[in-house]
């Protein structure tokens, strides 16, 4: 028995030497802190970039909407990703990524709806309305699972995933919080989603939309094949809606853009995708109004403003901002459309307007387009730091 014992201490005290200093690292890092904590940290300094590593993120979204009760919200998948803070005049919170179907929306209806915003700014992907890729199934008013940050021995199989792809960055010099968020891939304060690493490097899975197109041509990874919109889920989507608008909540909804090479190669296709345009005839018949903003050129947006081929940069969607100040009269009233302007001029054919990667790397043609990547009228990298 005794030699049981000793055996048993052994092992557990070896285990303790080769773990401890991981759960240690990502203790330091703020990888355990709390929503609460994650959102007063971000309070007391609009540059700190919140990203985990370990675990899902909705629930921190959900805790920042409730704590801080925005005036307007974007709603919507990570296609919406891109709003800031800076582009309005009154208290703005990013909730992209809370909705990645009709459903979804429903599910976090009520505390958005608690949370008391005036406006909703609603992007909506076609694919939810495609009953190949989704069925469409009763929504309910599930309650969302806040965020759980409790330490667990599969965050170190994790963080030694990260290790081997040399995506940890241990400089602890910057505020920045989770192993995502310090190489600047995360959450502002404002739940913009910064894209550090991704725009600083060249892409290999997505240089010259490969992946997307790779989805195009299997039809496949939300790029499925479809007839007709499916009923359904418009009604669904039209009693969303309501939802919102019973409680004097305006809600401006709009379709995300593609990329024009996207756009070029789902239009070659023909037939396979149209219920698309299904979709849009639908929604005018139900009286839902909506902008269009599928293909980005038409603002004046190009590829190498693109994340990846169905994600936008931030640059692409000022220019939304900008196109629905002129086109809905009371967006125009709140959005900041001189600082829009001068950060369109300034950053045409960038992703982003943040300048102080904590890599200390800047953008550049990560997508191996041909981009330039030069930002006009303004001085070398560093420079001013970005919201």
């Amino acid at each position: 028995m005794r030699s049981f014992l000793i055996s048993f201490f052994v092992t557990v005290s070896f285990g303790f030497i080769a773990v401890g200093p991981v759960f240690f690292y990502l203790w330091e890092i703020g990888e355990y802190l709390s929503a609460k904590e994650i959102i007063e940290r971000q309070a007391g300094s609009k540059e700190v970039i919140f990203g985990t590593g370990l675990r899902r993120e909705e629930g921190y979204k959900l805790e920042a909407l409730a704590t801080r009760r925005p005036a307007i919200v974007s709603l919507g998948s990570s296609r919406v990703m891109q709003f800031r803070q800076h582009s309005f005049k009154y208290e703005f919170f990013n909730l992209g990524g809370l909705m990645n179907s009709i459903h979804a929306g429903h599910e976090v209806a009520s505390e958005i709806i608690e949370a008391g915003p005036k406006i909703i700014i609603l992007g909506i992907d076609i694919w939810w309305f495609n009953e190949t890729y989704l069925k469409p199934i009763v929504y309910n008013n599930t309650v969302s699972k806040p965020y759980q940050a409790i330490p667990k021995l599969s965050d170190v199989y994790q963080f030694m995933t990260y290790v081997y792809r040399g995506s940890i960055n241990f400089d602890l010099s910057n505020d920045h919080i989770g192993l995502s968020g310090k190489r600047g891939d995360g959450f502002g304060n404002d739940g913009f989603r910064h894209y550090g690493t991704l725009l600083t490097g060249p892409s290999n899975q997505e240089a010259k939309f490969k992946d997307t197109f790779s989805r195009i041509d299997s039809g496949s990874l939300r790029f499925e094949y479809g007839l007709v919109a499916n009923q359904e889920h418009l009604e669904h989507f039209k009693k969303l809606i309501d939802r919102f608008e019973d409680r004097d909540i305006d809600v401006i909804v709009f379709f995300p853009p593609f990329a024009s090479a996207v756009n070029s190669k789902m239009d070659s296709l023909g037939e396979r995708y149209s219920y698309v345009r299904v979709l849009k005839t639908k929604l005018k018949q139900m009286d839902i109004e909506y902008l269009d903003y599928t293909r980005a050129d038409l603002i004046g947006s190009n590829d190498c403003e693109f994340i990846d081929g169905f994600h936008g940069g931030e640059i692409t969607f000022l220019r939304i901002l900008r196109d629905m100040s002129i086109k809905t009269s009371f967006i125009g009233t709140i959005v900041d459309t001189g600082a829009i302007d001068k950060l369109i001029n300034t950053n045409t054919g960038m992703v982003t307007s943040t300048t102080n990667f904590p890599t200390g790397d800047r953008e550049i043609d990560f997508l191996q387009l041909g981009c330039s990547k030069s930002r006009v009228g303004l001085s070398d990298y560093p420079m001013s730091r970005g919201g």
